[in-house]
């Protein structure tokens, strides 16, 4: 099988060239599952509770008001993705995840994990332009309110006495601000 990332071509295991396949490039487009996954328990502060020691998956899923068969997935899921141990029907943490994911230890990591959950990747570098069409369908410029909107839109003008002909200038203003 190819890896992801090379351009090696994929073999059929006698060294001959096998047929190309999706397996790469659906790799990396559903790679957020496990992300999600994670920062999913992360929130839920499952790492945590799994400090004191071992639970079943019932045990978890009325702790965390999860319902039982999607729950026992869920922890599944951490399991396969190396998140969670599984022993007799019970779940605990890895000896990482127990470090780094409990929130009452000061190697806590997780609170970092939390902001991406929230949204916090969608933390965007964006200009826009007077004239420009797409600027009415923009959903970051329309949470806007109304009247700040043309605080955003940058006009051109002429280079100034010494810009090269054809040279267009405009003053573009920094703003650091979370638009939900």
């Amino acid at each position: 099988m190819n890896t992801l990332g090379t351009n090696a071509p994929a073999t059929n295991g006698d060294g001959g060239a096998a047929h190309p396949t999706p397996d790469a490039i659906m790799q990396l487009g559903m790679g957020f599952w496990g992300s999600k996954t994670l920062l999913s328990a992360v929130e839920l502060g499952l790492f945590s509770a799994l400090a004191g020691g071992p639970l079943g998956a019932d045990d978890l899923a009325a702790r965390f008001g999860l319902h039982r068969r999607s729950a026992r997935d869920f922890f599944d899921a951490l399991v396969s993705l190396g998140m969670l141990e599984r022993e007799d029907g019970r779940y605990r943490n890895t000896p990482t995840t127990g470090l780094f994911l409990d929130r009452a230890r000061p190697s806590y990591v997780g609170g970092l994990l939390e902001m991406a959950r929230r949204g916090y990747h969608e933390l965007v570098t964006q200009m826009y332009f007077a004239g420009e069409t797409l600027n009415d369908a923009d959903r970051l410029l329309l949470a806007v309110p109304e009247g700040e909107r043309e605080k955003l839109v940058v006009a051109f003008a002429d280079g100034g006495p010494d810009a090269e002909p054809g040279v267009r200038r405009g003053v573009f203003n920094i703003i650091l601000q979370r638009v939900a």
